[in-house]
């Protein structure tokens, strides 16, 4: 058969309807391409993002440590020291100021103990210094005296010696307080005398407080005063905690030799990771330190928490916690660009990192495919459904991060314009550098609301976030916040007024989430009414229930976005076409808070009148 007379119809019809399904199938293919192609890559961002959020809050997190988990060090000019909490340090990070000249009583009796080797002569002149006179001649001649005693094995007059010199306390002796010469000197004493078991006993004693910090102690003394204990009783044991406490002494001498007046770094003692700030001001040297276990504890459980692997670095590439790992994505915070002693390096592991050939979507497009092939209509339709459902969500996701990063934009802009302002020296005087400092701080905590908001509401739709319930007066609530948000809009012109009635309205819930869903409501309120400006809030019970209602007479909201309004990420034809700021997520929060309350919220709203939003909270019968 001549091809001319295959063309015939009903073959023609056929062979067109092939010719059609093979182009769809070959176009179909090509969209699919796409989409896997875009899934991919959508899926890599997600994960960057997730890296970027987990570097971010190990940094946050970090910097809560160092400001909520520390030790605060300070050494004054006369070389004394204070730690709070007491006892953290095992030993002071400067020697004590040297101690004045001897008297010349004592330099007197010394001759005769070393020059005339006349030990009853010196035992004389000690014993009647030690008699009178100011605490420091009593606590050197009493040391000299038992020394003496010693030498002539007069052991029961030494042991009174002592028993004299631990009376006197933390009185200096070449810089060592007369108290623990004194329980030293009984310990060698009870040895001499073969008081084997007392010579244990009052050494055990000793070597507790000596490590628990009873005394402050340079490390050669202390670690003497511990060799010639440990020589006595080798068995005596350390405390649970001496390592981290040696660990933050060493740190701390450290940075007190430093010659910079004030620093941050991150070092590793003995394997140990400490991080110590310092400064030196007003002739006092001062410290913050914090431990091992504090850091250790906070990387493990950031690790567990993200699901990302981290690794801490020192200032000279040494790693802290962690190890390299060859995962395919990785962010990397460094300590300059944070202000942390470390640079943080989060990696998503090797096996996590690499996208899953197969997911449940990709799955719904290939079946979308092969019904296609076998029913045209239902497979046309299911598969433009997914696309257009896909390219919806690329969309929304696009949408979403184009609104965050112009959100960010804006005070991360006037910060740093700000700062380097003010590390260039052109603030002509204090008062200017106040209102940076002001403009900054303000900026700041825009971006700390921006970030709060977003974990919120994953904290909320995940029914992870934890609400603190309390017995409210509903009106004195409302008033409260609507007060304070007449104060920050009232130089723009705008005025907030509230009406309540006069009978208490009670109702139970979390003060601050539900302040922070009438302030979001409020606040769109006025974003979206730049010409009347006037909002109207209003309390009032129906049906056994609370009504708090916001008015505004803006631009309202279209018909065809009230369905839509309360989504996430979702803005409105009326906010995109006026390029009013925001990132969706304000009233969407709001309706998590409230319906976490047992509530609902209503909506009513027409273009070029207004809107009406309405929180609808059960009452507090209790």
């Amino acid at each position: 058969m001549r091809p001319v007379e295959w063309l015939r119809p009903p073959r023609l019809v056929l062979t067109l309807f092939i010719a059609l399904m093979v182009l769809c199938a070959l176009a179909l293919g090509w969209l699919a391409r796409q989409v896997f192609v875009q899934d991919r890559a959508v899926e890599a961002q997600r994960r960057q993002e997730q890296l970027e959020n987990a570097a971010d809050r190990a940094a946050a997190a970090m910097e809560r440590t160092l400001v909520n988990d520390h030790v605060d060090v300070t050494v004054t000019l006369g070389g004394e020291l204070s730690t709070t909490p007491t006892s953290r340090l095992a030993y002071v990070p400067t020697e004590p100021a040297s101690a004045p000249a001897l008297p010349d009583a004592i330099a007197k009796a010394e001759a005769f103990e070393y020059s005339a080797h006349d030990l009853g002569r010196a035992a004389e002149t000690y014993m009647r210094l030690a008699e009178n006179g100011p605490p420091r001649l009593r606590a050197e001649a009493l040391v000299r005296l038992a020394r003496v005693l010693r030498r002539q094995k007069r052991w029961s007059d030494a042991l009174q010696t002592y028993g004299s010199l631990q009376k006197l306390g933390d009185v200096p002796v070449a810089g060592i307080p007369a108290g623990l010469i004194a329980a030293a000197g009984r310990c060698a004493v009870l040895g001499e005398m073969a008081d084997y078991e007392a010579a244990r006993r009052e050494s055990a004693a000793l070597f507790a407080h000596l490590t628990e910090g009873r005394w402050n102690l340079t490390k050669a003394v202390l670690e003497t005063y511990l060799d010639e204990l440990k020589a006595l009783s080798p068995d005596l044991p350390l405390p649970a905690d001496w390592n981290e406490r040696m660990a933050l002494a060493e740190a701390a001498h450290w940075a007190f030799a430093q010659p910079a007046s004030t620093g941050i770094e991150g070092l590793l003692m003995d394997g140990q990771p400490v991080s110590i700030s310092w400064e030196r001001h007003g002739g006092a040297w001062k410290a913050r330190l914090t431990g091992p276990s504090s850091w250790r504890a906070l990387w493990t459980r950031l690790e567990r928490e993200s699901g990302a692997a981290l690794e801490v670095t020192d200032s000279a590439g040494q790693v802290v916690h962690g190890k390299p790992l060859a995962g395919t994505l990785s962010v990397i915070r460094t300590a300059a660009l944070t202000g942390l002693p470390w640079s943080l390096t989060t990696t998503m592991p090797g096996g996590a990192a690499r996208s899953e050939p197969w997911t449940t979507r990709r799955r719904l497009l290939i079946a979308g495919i092969l019904v296609f092939a076998l029913l045209v209509c239902s497979g046309s339709w299911l598969i433009v459904r997914a696309l257009n459902r896909e390219f919806a969500v690329a969309q929304l996701q696009s949408d979403f991060v184009a609104a965050v990063s112009h959100e960010f934009r804006t005070p991360l802009t006037s910060i740093r314009q700000l700062t380097e302002m003010l590390a260039r020296g052109r603030m002509p005087n204090e008062q200017h550098k106040q209102r940076a400092y002001e403009l900054m701080l303000g900026e700041s905590d825009r971006l700390r609301r921006l970030v709060d908001a977003l974990l919120d509401l994953r904290r909320m739709q995940a029914r992870q976030y934890e609400f603190r319930s309390e017995k409210l007066e509903a009106a004195e609530w409302s008033r409260a916040v609507a007060e304070e948000f007449q104060g920050t809009v009232r130089e723009s012109g705008y005025l907030v007024e509230f009406r309540a009635p006069d009978e208490p309205l009670p109702i139970r819930g979390d003060r601050e989430a539900l302040g922070g869903a009438l302030w979001n409501l409020l606040d769109n309120a006025v974003k979206y009414s730049p010409a009347a400006k006037q909002v109207e809030v209003s309390v009032s019970s129906r049906n056994g229930r609370v009504e708090v209602q916001v008015r505004d007479y803006g631009s309202g909201i279209a018909k065809e976005d009230l369905k839509h309004v309360f989504a996430r990420f979702y803005r409105g034809a009326n906010a995109r076409r006026d390029g009013a700021g925001g990132t969706g997520i304000g009233l969407a929060t709001v309706k998590e808070i409230v319906e976490a309350h047992g509530g609902t919220v209503l909506v009513r709203s027409e273009v070029g009148s207004g809107s009406e939003f309405t929180m609808v909270l059960p009452c507090d019968e209790s």
